[in-house]
């Protein structure tokens, strides 16, 4: 656990660095938000499988 929090330490302290010295930076990526419809709840509990093969109707 402490060589973790060191290594997170320095790999921050790195980018602090770099970033201070005028290096390019990149703008955090969010979490999109899911979009839940009539059949997600059954899609989630047949698994990867049905969501990705079912032919069923969509919502728009």
């Amino acid at each position: 656990l402490k060589q973790q929090q060191a290594e997170r330490a320095r790999l921050v302290q790195k980018m602090l660095d770099s970033k201070n010295k005028g290096g390019r930076t990149q703008r955090p990526m969010g979490t999109t938000p899911t979009l839940y419809n009539c059949e997600t709840a059954s899609d989630f509990s047949n698994g990867y499988e049905a969501i990705a093969t079912e032919g069923g109707h969509h919502h728009e």
